[in-house]
């Protein structure tokens, strides 16, 4: 009897390691069957290269500019600083419309048009022959306007 009783006891004495080798078991077979991946860690937004850097300084300095000369004053320093000649030649012959329409641009679409990559709806390109054929234009046409005034106004 007394046999009996140590072979219960060592059933006993085995039974949590057993309990906890067959959890172990069905908890892989459940992993498996479910499959959770991974969790992704979002990743690092990557600096900003100094190119990328200048392209906004250069689009905010355009913008000031287009806004300052849309309402009849004088662009800041800090943005005439950063424009090209070619800038000024181009702020300096669109209209009005136009310059409030580069004030409100996305900075890819502006930055793709000032590159020639996608135009601007409605917004004359950065380019020194568009600029000139524009002034051109605009010089003929007040020729023009000039001309229908002091034809409606003869005396009789």
């Amino acid at each position: 009897m007394r046999s009996i009783i140590k072979a219960i006891a060592a059933i006993l004495k085995a039974m949590p390691r057993l309990v906890l080798e067959r959890a172990q078991i069905a908890g892989r077979w459940i992993q498996r069957l479910v499959a959770v991946p991974a969790p992704v860690e979002p990743e690092a937004p990557e600096p900003p290269t100094a190119r990328d850097t200048a392209d906004e300084e250069h689009l905010a300095a355009i913008r000031t500019a287009a806004a300052h000369i849309a309402a009849g004053q004088l662009p800041p320093s800090r943005a005439v600083d950063k424009l090209t000649e070619m800038d000024f030649e181009w702020l300096a012959a669109i209209s009005r419309p136009m310059l409030c329409k580069i004030v409100g641009a996305p900075d890819a679409d502006l930055l793709a048009h000032i590159r020639g990559n996608r135009p601007l709806r409605g917004v004359l390109a950065r380019d020194h022959n568009a600029v000139n054929e524009y002034r051109a234009a605009m010089r003929r046409k007040r020729r023009e306007d000039e001309l229908n005034n002091e034809l409606e106004f003869v005396p009789a």
